[in-house]
């Protein structure tokens, strides 16, 4: 958005910015649209299109890390990548709440140090607005696990010719034990109980975690590099799987409980919708692939800030007494603001090389 706004000269100070040059532009699509489904869910009602974009985006992280060494100074920049944003953020919503709270007409804002301390130990809390972050606790968690199993693989090999099969049959038993547990009703009725900010990290880490073994297999795999047909067809045969079985939950009545990820469904629907991306071909317009590798790369802003954006929007509405927070305007209205601000953020931070602006949107 604030990139069609800059004149020539910052155009091609922009240029000299290489953070997304070597991105690519299919994914950098990929990445808005489900920033933007992230913004739809929490503002204008949970659809199954929308909840798709959480397990594509674990999908994405993992792809993109997936033939990755993991050795030590990989997973401790990946802990930081993943908890800097969730503090700063913690800390910037709690003294924005704070003071918004002692103006008399906002009475239903009420931060507390309590609130902050559970975000900053499970990435959410209901008080502060940036409950999303629980994503980021979930993936440094299932991170360390990837990284011992990693690490463990690494030694076995020596000993075993056969160790990828192995770690291949151990994948696979965990990928189905998670939808076992799921469509067994257990993980649910494990976690359900607990208080809300525990419960909700807990349970999803069985309905996300198949996801990231998804990202994994493709990686290894080499997706990106199939030929056209194959991945286009891995979208269209996953998407009509979607269909078939989603139709069979409603006719027989399906329900699978669970934290909002849960169900054969929504992974085939995930699936469709990475592999149709990962089969858009390069866009030979530089200009317009830099337009939209530059949004893809800072649309990580409007997932950590949407929820911030959003309600200090509808505290003004109710003040001026025009609440219009559940229509599509005004989730487009948080989507642009947010991608707005981070797009800002990003832009100072690269040119004034301020770090720890970065982490607020990277």
């Amino acid at each position: 958005m604030m990139r069609f706004m800059i004149d020539k000269n910052s155009a091609n100070q922009l240029d000299g910015i290489k953070p997304w040059k070597s991105l690519d532009t299919g994914l950098s699509l990929l990445r808005i649209i489900l920033s933007l489904f992230v913004v739809m869910t929490h503002f204008y009602g949970m659809r199954i299109i929308f909840s798709s974009a959480v397990p594509v985006f674990c999908m994405l992280s993992f792809y993109l890390t997936g033939t990755k060494s993991w050795d030590k100074n990989f997973i401790l920049k990946r802990v930081k990548r993943f908890y800097i944003p969730l503090f700063l953020w913690a800390i910037v919503a709690y003294f924005i709440l704070k003071i918004l709270s002692y103006f008399p007409f906002v009475h239903f804002v009420h931060p507390t140090l309590k609130a902050l301390f559970l975000q900053f130990l499970f990435g959410s809390s209901k008080e502060l607005y940036v409950q999303q972050f629980w994503y980021n606790i979930e993936l440094i968690v299932i991170s360390v696990f990837f990284f011992f199993f990693f690490q463990i693989k690494q030694k076995a090999r020596f000993f075993c010719m056969y160790v990828w099969w192995v770690w291949g049959c151990i994948g696979i038993t965990v990928f189905i034990l998670s939808f076992c547990l799921q469509y067994s009703g257990m993980n649910f009725r494990c976690f359900s109980l607990l208080p809300w900010e525990l419960s909700w990290l807990s349970g999803r880490f069985c309905e996300v975690l198949p996801y990231c073994l998804l990202g994994v297999f493709f990686a290894k795999m080499k997706f990106k590099e199939k030929a056209f047909f194959i991945k286009i067809s891995c979208a269209i045969v996953s998407f009509i799987l979607f269909i078939l079985i989603f139709g069979l939950h409603k006719y027989k009545n399906i329900e699978v409980p669970g934290f909002a990820y849960s169900g054969f469904p929504l992974m085939f629907l995930s699936i469709s919708i990475f592999s149709f991306f990962m089969s858009l071909p390069k866009i030979k317009n530089s200009h317009v692939a830099n337009i939209i590798n530059v949004l893809g790369f800072y649309s990580t802003g409007v997932y950590y800030s949407h929820l911030l954006v959003g309600r200090i929007l509808i505290i003004i509405t109710r003040i001026l007494f025009w609440d219009f927070s559940d229509s599509l305007f005004f989730s487009l209205l948080v989507f642009f603001l947010s991608l707005g601000m981070s797009l800002f953020v990003g832009v100072i931070s690269e040119i004034d090389k301020k770090k720890i602006l970065r982490y607020f949107v990277q």
